[in-house]
């Protein structure tokens, strides 16, 4: 059984969510990673690389159906708080 993980699920997605929006500013992704992780105090940049990983395969998922979604907009619909009705 895999232990779990220190980092509360906020905190994975506001990296994620991080890394697409520095991305333009470096060099490469892998160096948009290493950005991240350091200011969030996360251990290793590979940490933050398997996050990224995990959120892309929704968003192929979604497109591969038809929909035509970014990331950004999945976590902000993700994030958003139920409506009244719900």
């Amino acid at each position: 059984m895999a232990r779990p993980s220190p980092y509360p699920p906020e905190l994975r997605e506001r990296a994620v969510r991080m890394v697409a929006e520095i991305r333009p500013n470096h060099p490469t992704e892998w160096a948009a990673m290493k950005a991240v992780a350091a200011k969030l105090g996360i251990g290793t940049a590979e940490t933050v690389r398997s996050w990224v990983r995990r959120a892309e395969p929704i968003c192929r998922v979604l497109i591969a159906h038809g929909l035509k979604i970014a990331t950004s907009t999945y976590y902000a619909a993700k994030n958003r708080a139920p409506s009244q009705r719900a």
